[in-house]
């Protein structure tokens, strides 16, 4: 008997446990707790095409790791990155913080399909003569941040059959998501393919960008979206090419600038320039795309 009784008094704790969880979760916020939604969340933007994390350009880099770019090596200070042979590795989600200048080398960013990496360019020069200067393999979300006050270049001078063969076209090459934002200057140039190439989303939040290539200036798959940030774009080939036939440009503030030999803006979606300066002198059309909506 008095075994059943113990199960029966645990029974009734777990019950109104359960019920003051059930409680908090419908109700927490009278009692002052606040829910905690993730400011990446594709349900939780400050504007229509920005999350609150694509605009943050200002995130704390104390607890980041350091990394110190050393001409033909790198050195790592903290955990999520390595380096080999003059190349950068990696591989956790996190904060990392790049300076110096590396002669010929790149940097990889290979995580799992959630992780989300900020990356914060605070004086960086990186020359590569056989891949990408920036390569991202899988990341749920890359953030490539420019230091206020900074300037930062990355030259690609070739890209080897081997990159070339496993799909990288491109001085930046991002197979997810990427957003460059910050208040620093990023200058970014090929010898080969395209300046900045994706397979996914490319926004830009801020910084003043120029970007030269003998293909494509940016070249992607989804779409293009820009707000707040100054870009120049000077290309053998397209401006900006969105490939995918529901890709998209959206352009609500900021400043672009194109030379083109070829079109300025290619999308075989909807090209929407809702506000800010555009300029735009090319060979072909200024823009051409499937679904117009051009009100700038």
């Amino acid at each position: 008997m008095a075994a059943h009784r113990h199960v029966d008094a645990i029974c009734i704790c777990v019950t109104l446990l359960t019920l003051l969880v059930t409680l908090l979760f419908m109700h927490g916020e009278k009692f002052g707790l606040q829910p905690y939604v993730d400011p990446d969340a594709e349900e939780y933007v400050g504007t229509e095409h920005f999350t609150v994390n694509d605009q943050r350009g200002d995130w704390n880099s104390k607890s980041a790791t350091r990394i110190e770019l050393l001409g033909d090596h790198a050195r790592v200070r903290g955990g999520g990155a390595y380096a080999v042979d003059g190349n950068v590795f990696i591989n956790s989600a996190g904060r990392y913080v790049l300076t110096g200048t590396l002669e010929n080398g790149s940097i990889t960013v290979d995580t799992n399909k959630k992780a989300k990496v900020w990356i914060l360019l605070a004086g960086a020069d990186i020359r590569c003569d056989h891949d990408a200067c920036i390569r991202v393999e899988q990341v749920a979300k890359l953030f490539l941040t420019l230091e206020e006050g900074t300037e930062n270049r990355l030259y690609c001078a070739g890209i080897s059959e081997l990159a070339l063969a496993e799909g990288v076209d491109g001085a930046i090459f991002s197979r997810d998501n990427l957003t460059i934002n910050g208040g620093g200057c990023l200058t970014v140039s090929a010898d080969q393919e395209h300046g900045i190439a994706g397979n996914d989303l490319l926004k830009f939040t801020g910084g003043e960008i120029s970007v030269s290539a003998p293909g494509d200036a940016l070249h992607v798959s989804d779409g293009v979206y820009l707000m707040n940030a100054a870009l120049r774009l000077a290309a053998g080939d397209d401006g900006i090419s969105v490939n995918e036939k529901d890709g998209g440009f959206y352009m609500e503030s900021g400043s672009l600038q194109i030379e083109a030999e070829d079109k300025g803006i290619r999308v075989n979606g909807k090209a929407e320039l809702l506000g800010g300066e555009v300029e735009i002198l090319a060979g072909g059309d200024r823009i051409e795309e499937f679904a117009v909506s051009y009100s700038a």
